[in-house]
């Protein structure tokens, strides 16, 4: 239980000049969660058992609105034909706030709540397959990528003062894109 989970929701916009290229703007908003599962129980008498692990529980919830420029290569898969599946890689720079509550159930027990601004880059390799190539409208498709969104530096810098607990490495790192695009003509 060392690894965040969570789901979001992007809406943008993309340019699209070349059937190789567009650049596009992003919204996304993101609501992340973590409970790393410790926590103290009692035994038959109410005497507290302590966690069986030797860090103290954490458990957050956060969200993220954020904005980004997002330039994106294509490739088609077969030129040969009429085939209108399309391979491609996006490269997102993404700026937004993170806001949310920290629960270090240590020694001591404190509840921090925050908003900062945050800072991300996000890569993503994909398929996309267009309904009609001459008019290049509907389109869907799927993508899986990499963020270097990363927790670890926020917790640390609310934890409390004499905190005692490992906190485990807090990468988003992996996205699954599902996508629906529509033109706007």
């Amino acid at each position: 239980m060392e690894d965040v989970g969570g789901f979001g929701a992007m809406l943008g916009v993309d340019y699209r000049p070349y059937e190789y290229f567009s650049v596009g703007i992003r919204t996304r908003y993101g609501y992340y969660t973590f409970d790393d599962g410790t926590s103290w129980s009692t035994d038959k008498d109410g005497y507290p058992i302590p966690p069986k692990r030797d860090y103290a529980r954490l458990e957050y919830k956060l969200t993220s609105p954020q904005i980004g420029l997002v330039p994106k290569l294509y490739l088609a898969l077969n030129t040969l034909s009429d085939d209108p599946f399309y391979l491609f890689l996006e490269n997102e720079l993404s700026f937004g706030w993170m806001s949310g509550d920290f629960k270090y159930n240590g020694k001591p027990n404190v509840k921090r709540s925050f908003t900062e601004p945050i800072l991300s880059y996000n890569v993503a390799l994909g398929l996309e397959f267009k309904w009609n190539k001459e008019t290049n409208d509907n389109s869907v498709g799927a993508s899986i990528g990499y963020s270097t969104l990363n927790f670890r530096n926020k917790i640390r810098e609310h934890q409390p003062d004499g905190y005692i607990g490992r906190i485990p490495n807090q990468d988003a790192i992996l996205m699954v894109n599902l996508f629906l695009r529509i033109p706007l003509r």
